[in-house]
């Protein structure tokens, strides 16, 4: 997964360096959620770390997490059933623990 030639640079850095990552985002969202998009999700972003998209992974890593917790099915309809922000919240707690 990599949206340009420096994908292993950038997935590497990620790797590295998860609970930093992972605690900034999760700091951000309590800020301002407005920001949080910007900064981890669009191309302007990326000024923290000096990767953009970083969320990508950490969405990724939520969607495995959840895969594993849940069930596939849950994970992919859990927006339809029942308020998926409570979860991710717990999970972001749980990572940066």
């Amino acid at each position: 997964m990599s949206f340009n030639n420096s994908g292993e640079e950038w997935i590497a850095f990620y790797k590295n360096n998860y609970k930093e990552i992972v605690t900034s985002f999760k700091d951000d969202l309590l800020a301002s959620p407005t920001e949080t998009e910007r900064e981890w999700f669009l191309l302007r972003g990326g000024k923290k770390f000096g990767f953009i998209r970083l969320g990508y992974l950490i969405g990724k890593d939520f969607v495995e997490y959840s895969e594993k917790e849940f069930s596939l099915k849950d994970t992919l309809t859990f927006w339809a059933d029942k308020d998926i922000k409570p979860i991710i919240w717990d999970w972001l707690v749980y990572e940066t623990r």
